[in-house]
């Protein structure tokens, strides 16, 4: 029998759709995290991205794990802590309300990906013409806790969720179009 915090982070999946789902996430990730990379390059900056909590390997992790950021940025000198989400569609994001507490908790920003399409089978399949970007810093993550009624998310194992609707994105940030695309 799994761990009381794995039993959590599994939702209602068995062990191994939650072994898949680690999988598959963590390869749309790691291609979104190679894409901003490209993405800040080609805007002139000088860009190191490093592992920073989990190992960002796929694997599943057990025991107590921490909800610390995935991924640290050094970006020119400015060092961030950030977690990549992705919404694939346009109209509205959804995070998990426990997951944005712990960003504003470690000083951590979301790099969020939304009008991505739905890329969680296989991230090439990505809608570049769509993709948009923008980084979520920490004090507007805290806003946005605070301006929308949490609810239990059926498609994220009933954990209790905020929705973020398209029209309230220039509230809490700045969104990019992907211009290295097609730019070679």
């Amino acid at each position: 029998m799994p761990n009381q915090n794995l039993q959590y982070r599994m939702d209602n999946r068995s062990l191994g759709n939650f072994k898949d789902d680690i999988r598959k996430r963590t390869k749309k990730e790691t291609f979104l995290a190679n894409l901003i990379v490209k993405e800040w390059e080609y805007l002139g900056y000088k860009v190191q991205l490093l592992d920073n909590g989990a190992d960002n390997s796929g694997q599943l992790l057990t025991g107590r794990v921490s909800a610390s950021p995935d991924y640290q940025a050094i970006v020119d000198s400015t060092k961030f802590l950030f977690d990549i989400k992705n919404s694939g569609v346009i109209h509205k994001c959804t995070f998990k309300l426990h997951n944005l507490r712990q960003y504003v908790k470690w000083g951590a920003c979301i790099l969020l990906f939304y009008g991505t399409g739905f890329i969680d089978e296989d991230p090439s399949q990505i809608n570049y013409q769509t993709t948009m970007w923008g980084v979520i810093k920490p004090h507007k993550i805290a806003a946005m806790i605070q301006k929308y009624q949490p609810y239990k998310e059926p498609k994220f194992g009933n954990k209790l969720c905020i929705k973020c609707p398209y029209t309230s994105y220039n509230d809490f940030f700045a969104s990019y179009p992907l211009q290295h695309i097609g730019a070679d």
